[in-house]
């Protein structure tokens, strides 16, 4: 039996403070002084005005929740900002948000939204949610909006909100409404001209789709609007693998590709006010010795302030990586724990310190990133001196090869020593100034180490001279270009250089058909690709190889597993010298364990039928010939 709702004498209420119940019913006074009509001005012409003196918003103080004006936070400024940047410009305002958990863009999108209809006739605004439940939230704070809307502005333009199963929104009697849905079919726009689209949490759209995809959704939302001035376009969401819409656009945004019409941005968890504890005494001490240490190069100090300040060895390269301030370590470490139970990868998808955080800690890397991260923090106390050049130049005549120095194509870590076995990888490219990188790995595999690496966009004949005089450099190293793409002319150069006796230690995969079936390493199928990436994983995790380029180490974290199971670098990235690594760990396994190498015999060089010589060198099968 349900209880009867009390009634109180003198119209008090128990949610109300005294005078406040009696006064209810009295309007309040137009700010400032102003009119009515100058009072519908200020807050037509001032967004923010119009925010703070109209619109409320539900937030919780003191364990208690209070209805307050919506007054910008920092992430909601810049948004705005952004929006009114574009505005000047006279451009379309479209604009694509990663963002961490509650920094509140559904709060100033949704504003935006009822400004823009509250002052104009005929305006339609829409916001897209993932999921129903989702939208029933995003419905609470416009109806917040128009239930608490200031009643000087409610008479001149008078708004409603309405809940049923076919409309869900606020409608004005001027023509205006402003609706909320969730993802639907892929025609459900058309007919539709909407002025303002919101798109909300497009990352985890995919998740809702069963037969078609969350591209096909958005292509039909994006298609009912027009590209012309006065139209607006927000998506935002927080990062849900590395694959889908929203992954896709955002990258193009942050890249700033041709034909992108979105401005990105980025909100990480630093970068909001109640991600942090309160200080405690001696922090700034602490944080700036810890800095000191660290620009000064004096790891004894910088991990003595590193325990002070409670931090273990992942956390101490974020707060320099990331400048966070000792009260935002602590925030996380306890969020870490307490909310996370200690998945690092769920807490960085949540709450992430940059898009390539946020992306793949949601996604599925194939290479341990805290291992990646601890090898990039120890190269800094390395003491191993590293030489940079331009070129490595072979000369036949002499048998020498000369570095050249200039750009830093080259960087070199050891040089080559007697005895040793030298393992080269090439990943080509054809050259052009906004494609992939050519990159050569020389790997030594008596010591297990990376010994050099050429990074460049070099056209294939300019990549086989480099990688013909690294192999010579490096005690006649078996020599294994990768042949697809772009990587055959260099397999083919590499063939005709030296008169045409060509290189005299190539990898062989086969000794059936011509040379372009013989020579080289095909990465061919996704299988023989997975296992190059497993390769390079397992060095990775189990450190069976010091790895000393930060190149290589960067693009480890940038290279991710899709939903469609290929492992490669997120859009924008690249991933030539993973690649180009990956296949010489590979290499190495097959190859199986080193021998002592003793002083080859020179090997004989036929200027003419080179191939064909080269073959009948191998005889029986031998250590240098790969798997048919």
């Amino acid at each position: 039996m349900t209880k009867k709702s009390k009634r109180y004498k003198d119209g008090w209420h128990p949610f109300k403070k005294g005078a406040d119940a009696k006064k209810s019913s009295e309007r309040p006074p137009i700010p400032d002084g102003l009119n009515a009509e100058e009072f519908w001005d200020r807050c037509q012409d001032d967004r923010r005005y119009y925010f703070e003196h109209c619109l409320r918003i539900r937030v919780k103080i003191d364990g208690k929740n209070l209805m307050v004006p919506l007054v910008l936070n920092r992430e909601q400024g810049m948004i705005l900002d952004s929006i009114e940047e574009q505005e000047k410009l006279g451009v379309p305002i479209r604009i694509i948000i990663l963002k961490s958990r509650k920094v509140g863009c559904s709060t100033l999108i949704e504003a935006l939204g009822h400004h823009l209809c509250q002052f104009n006739e005929h305006a339609i605004a829409k916001c897209v949610a993932h999921r129903k439940e989702s939208t029933e939230d995003i419905f609470e704070i416009t109806h917040r909006y128009q239930e608490n809307m200031h009643w000087a502005i409610n008479e001149i333009s008078t708004g409603k909100s309405k809940r049923s199963s076919r409309d869900m929104g606020v409608f004005w009697e001027h023509g205006s409404r402003f609706e909320v849905q969730t993802q639907g079919a892929t025609d459900a726009d058309r007919g539709d001209t909407p002025d303002f689209l919101h798109l909300s949490e497009l990352g985890l759209w995919w998740k809702r789709r069963k037969t078609t995809s969350d591209e096909d959704v958005l292509q039909s939302a994006l298609g009912s609007i027009a590209d012309v001035k006065g139209t607006y376009v927000i998506i935002e969401s927080t990062a849900c693998g590395a694959a889908g819409a929203f992954y896709s656009r955002f990258w193009r945004a942050w890249k700033n590709e041709p034909g992108n019409m979105f401005k990105a941005l980025f909100f990480g968890w630093q970068q909001h006010e109640k991600y942090r504890l309160p200080k405690q005494k001696g922090d700034d001490i602490r944080h700036r010795e810890l800095v000191r240490s660290y620009n000064a190069n004096d790891p004894e100090s910088f991990w003595k302030q590193a325990k002070k300040l409670g931090y273990d060895e992942r956390w101490a390269q974020r707060a320099i990586e990331h400048k966070l301030q000792p009260n935002q370590v602590r925030w996380a470490i306890r969020a870490l724990q307490t909310k996370f139970n200690g998945d690092i990868k769920r807490f960085d998808t949540e709450f992430p310190l940059s898009p390539e955080v946020a992306f793949t800690s949601s996604s599925q890397s194939p290479i341990d990133q805290d291992e990646v991260r601890k090898r990039l923090m120890a190269l800094e106390d390395l003491e191993i001196e590293l030489k940079t050049y331009q070129h490595l130049i072979y000369n036949k005549r002499t048998k020498e090869c000369v570095w050249e120095h200039g750009l830093a194509r080259w960087k070199v870590w050891h040089e080559p020593q007697h005895g040793h076995d030298y393992l080269i990888t090439v990943d080509s490219c054809h050259g052009t100034e906004e494609g992939d990188f050519a990159c050569i790995q020389v790997l030594d595999r008596t010591d297990r180490v990376q010994c050099a690496e050429f990074y460049f966009r070099a056209a294939p004949d300019d990549t086989a001279k480099e990688a013909y005089a690294a192999g010579m450099y490096y005690n006649e190293a078996l020599l294994a270009p990768e042949v697809d793409g772009p990587g055959l002319a260099t397999l083919q150069n590499l063939l005709d250089l030296d008169g045409g006796s060509g290189y005299p230690n190539l990898y062989v995969r086969s000794t059936s058909g011509n040379w372009s079936q013989r020579f080289g390493f095909r990465m061919g199928s996704k299988a023989r690709r997975d296992a190059c990436v497993a390769a390079i994983s397992k060095a990775v995790r189990q450190k069976t190889w010091d790895f000393y380029s930060t190149t290589l180490l960067h693009e480890c974290q940038t290279f991710i597993e899709k939903s469609t199971g290929k492992c490669e670098a997120m859009p924008g990235e690249h991933d030539d010298a993973v690649i180009s690594m990956a296949i010489g760990l590979y290499l190495d396994q097959e190859l199986g364990e080193v021998d002592i190498v003793e002083e080859r015999a020179p090997v004989e060089r036929h200027t003419n039928k080179r191939i064909a010589k080269m073959l009948d060198k191998l005889g029986s099968r031998n250590r240098h010939l790969g798997g048919l």
